[in-house]
């Protein structure tokens, strides 16, 4: 026989095997295949489970959509209250409290202004900034005066312990002096014409009410400005300039004028 008669004969004998086969098994596949799809395409049964279970979801989200709608009119309903009562309310004064400054970095103030008012100008007495002349030139002035209405509140220039209250002239009473020494910055001050109301021995934080100014127009009847004479001395009892010492008393004066009186207090402290 020739090749391609082998080849034929070949081909016709796979046919006839193939044909030979029981079909039961493709047939049995084809069935299995189409029970699945059927099954998987069929909906699951309704229980009284699923209906429960749907409900309790359906419930929850209305809950919680209610919840984020109550919490947001109760936001902008105080939202509302404090928009009025901001616009109702009176404009803020400025405050009028004592400056300080806090020199070792303790969290408690450690330099004051004594009063409200800045460093007297001139008036018929002469000026009354640090070192300005007096007795026409023969001393200076040993303090600052910074200028005070009579009654008005005087604090303590520095932190310490009053150790002094006296009379600020020997031949003239009714004028007195508080004198605070501050043991950690080893500095000393003395406040005049103060109507003291403070002790010896009573410790006082700087800013803190020592007393009243006192009135200075019988001393001195012909105009002086109105104030209290503050001194300071440093541990080896020379006199400092108050004005540029403790912090400014003008609040218009800038920032960096307290940061000036910062600095020199803390060189002061470490000398």
């Amino acid at each position: 026989m020739s090749q391609a008669s082998l080849h034929e004969a070949a081909k016709a004998a796979r046919q006839k095997t193939r044909a030979a086969r029981p079909p039961q098994r493709r047939t049995r596949d084809v069935q299995t295949r189409k029970y699945l799809k059927a099954v998987r395409a069929k909906p699951a049964p309704v229980t009284l489970k699923t209906r429960l279970s749907a409900a309790l979801h359906a419930g929850s989200a209305f809950l919680s959509t209610l919840a984020c709608m109550m919490l947001g009119a109760a936001v902008l309903l105080n939202w509302s209250d404090a928009s009025a009562s901001l616009s109702a309310a009176p404009a803020a004064q400025p405050m009028l409290a004592a400056q300080t400054l806090d020199v070792d970095f303790d969290g408690v103030a450690d330099l004051s202004t004594p009063v409200d008012g800045g460093v007297r100008g001139r008036d018929v007495y002469g000026r009354g900034s640090f070192g300005a002349s007096r007795d026409g030139g023969r001393r200076r002035h040993h303090g600052a005066d910074f200028a005070a209405e009579p009654g008005a509140d005087v604090l303590a220039p520095i932190a310490g312990e009053v150790t002094l209250v006296g009379a600020a002239y020997e031949r003239t009473s009714g004028y007195n002096f508080v004198e605070i020494r501050d043991p950690r910055l080893q500095l000393s001050a003395r406040v005049f014409y103060v109507a003291p109301g403070v002790h010896v021995g009573q410790s006082v934080a700087a800013g803190e009410v020592i007393g009243a100014a006192q009135d200075l127009s019988r001393r001195y009847p012909r105009g002086i400005t109105n104030h209290v004479h503050v001194e300071l001395r440093n541990r080896h009892r020379e006199l400092l300039d108050p004005a540029r010492t403790l912090p400014a008393a003008d609040y218009d004066q800038p920032a960096e004028a307290n940061y000036a009186a910062f600095v020199r207090a803390r060189s002061l402290a470490r000398r």
